[in-house]
């Protein structure tokens, strides 16, 4: 008997989306550890295509068009080891500091989703 409890559209979704942070804060970091390289080329590190087509496949709904955009790009260049220009220390820090805010904002909702999950069973908040 398998328990279906944790797998569910809600749990899937944060847990790609924690895959998909980690993914690009490994982009920029290895960005931000070439800066000073002078013929290392820019890796891109925007992943969100990968988060909707996860979306898609879960087949939630928005209630807002602002909620999950799908990019104007193609994810063949994304995932292929074409480099863009050259490294911007400045834009590098924002992208780490708005993907650190995603990586915890989704942390958080999936913390959220296992102790509701935890208070159901016990009853009771600790």
């Amino acid at each position: 008997m398998e328990i279906t409890i944790f797998k569910n559209k809600t749990s899937n979704l944060l847990y790609k989306s924690l895959q998909v942070y980690n993914k690009q804060h490994k982009a920029i970091s290895k960005n931000v550890a070439n800066v000073n390289n002078p013929f290392y080329k820019r890796t891109k590190t925007d992943f969100s295509d990968l988060l909707v087509s996860e979306t898609e496949k879960q087949k939630l709904k928005s209630t807002d068009t602002r909620h999950i955009l799908k990019p104007n790009y193609n994810t063949d260049d994304i995932f292929s080891d074409k480099k863009t220009e050259k490294v911007d220390i400045t834009n590098e820090m924002t992208e780490l500091a708005e993907n650190q805010i995603r990586h915890e904002f989704a942390t958080k909702r999936y913390n959220g989703f296992f102790n509701a999950i935890s208070t159901a069973i016990r009853g009771r908040n600790q």
